[in-house]
């Protein structure tokens, strides 16, 4: 228990640290270290074995994140008309790698190798996005503070922490009769989790009025009903990252995806709702707020 509740301390202060110098290289290092041991850890977890196709993948993992942060500043307009084909050729890369040891590398793997190097990374690139996301109305950009992008982070990471945390409390107080998913997570009830649904959507109206009374959305508030309408959605998602990475461990027959948080688990242990609702807040920003 000292272990574990050492380890949280010191994610939390590691998180306060990253929020503290958004804009600096720290938080993209953090994200793509997390990002690189999870593409580890799902191949692992899938017994992909080759160590070209892990290197691969947690090659990916780390650089992608920092593909999305500075790609606009190492790369000229000319230069990014080339990344399509890059991409493809990462893509190929996978399959060469299974053609060159085909009796051992199986198109299964490589799957798994692509959604660790690939989709996972671009859903921890999520809150890069979220942080370089420039607002537009009708074709120019609106002028935001600083706090514009961070209530976003914030508000998507309180739809995940507040969700999972009163799911618990509220599925212990009401005794969680009707369970949600017994075979993926058996602790999970329909109860717990529309307690959390609320709770998130009170904790994040709570969020919004504290970012509008003190100013922090600069001329671009976001409407309070989007705000509301949003959170239960991103819970929603939330659970459902949490239950899908439960399934494949309960599929491959492991506790825990790694060691990375001692006491708590591996990367994917710690992000899996993440994975899921980051994306989410990023697609609905650019729908709303997108050029």
């Amino acid at each position: 228990m000292k272990v574990k509740v050492t380890a949280g301390i010191v994610g939390i202060l590691l998180a306060v640290l990253a929020f503290w110098l958004l804009y600096t290289p720290l938080p993209v290092v953090i994200i793509a270290a997390f990002s690189g041991k999870a593409a580890l850890e799902l191949l692992k977890s899938l017994s992909v074995k080759s160590r070209r196709l892990r290197f691969l993948a947690a090659f990916l993992g780390a650089a992608i994140p920092f593909f999305a942060a500075y790609s606009s500043q190492l790369f000229n307009s000319d230069a990014k008309r080339f990344m399509p084909l890059i991409v493809v050729g990462f893509i190929l890369l996978f399959f060469i790698i299974m053609l060159s040891d085909f009796k051992r590398i199986t198109w299964a793997h490589v799957l798994t190798s692509l959604a660790g190097g690939l989709l996972i990374p671009l859903a921890f690139s999520a809150l890069i996005l979220i942080r370089d996301f420039v607002p537009y109305s009708s074709g120019a950009p609106l002028e935001i503070t600083k706090q514009w992008p961070l209530f976003w982070m914030i508000y998507g990471l309180f739809c995940c922490w507040i969700t999972d945390i009163f799911a618990y409390f509220t599925g212990r107080i009401t005794g969680g009769k009707h369970k949600m998913s017994p075979n993926v997570s058996p602790n999970k009830s329909w109860e717990g989790a529309v307690g959390g649904v609320i709770m998130a959507v009170l904790f994040n109206g709570a969020l919004w009025l504290a970012f509008s009374k003190c100013g922090w959305f600069g001329e671009v508030v976001p409407p309070l009903p989007l705000v509301l309408g949003l959170s239960p959605v991103l819970s929603v998602l939330g659970t459902l990252g949490d239950l899908t990475f439960s399934a494949i461990k309960r599929q491959t027959g492991i506790k825990d995806f790694g060691k990375f948080f001692p006491g708590h688990g591996g990367s994917l242990d710690r992000f899996d709702s993440y994975l899921f609702v980051m994306p989410a807040v990023w697609a609905v920003l650019w729908l709303v707020y997108g050029a």
